[in-house]
């Protein structure tokens, strides 16, 4: 499963730099959740971003996953480029 996160993150222009499971409990469902930290070094538009987010979005479905939180840090070369 963390290998699908880790080439899913590549393929959308990702490096993977963090990756947290855990269950959680909402009422007397249990949830899994999978937390991912990334960057990126490039500047995304919003069509880049809408794929990406579309793409792992596919992967959480795929991977059948209750949760899956995906945050982006876009590195201060790729900010500067703006």
């Amino acid at each position: 499963m963390l290998a699908s996160v880790a080439e899913a993150a590549h393929a959308a222009g990702l490096s993977v730099e963090n990756v947290h499971t855990s269950l959680k409990r909402k009422g007397n469902a249990v949830h899994f959740v999978l937390d991912i930290d990334c960057v990126t070094n490039y500047f995304m538009d919003h069509e880049e971003i809408r794929d990406m987010v579309h793409n792992l979005s596919l992967l959480k479905h795929r991977l059948d996953l209750d949760v899956c939180d995906v945050r982006v840090q876009r590195m201060a070369a790729a900010a500067a480029k703006q």
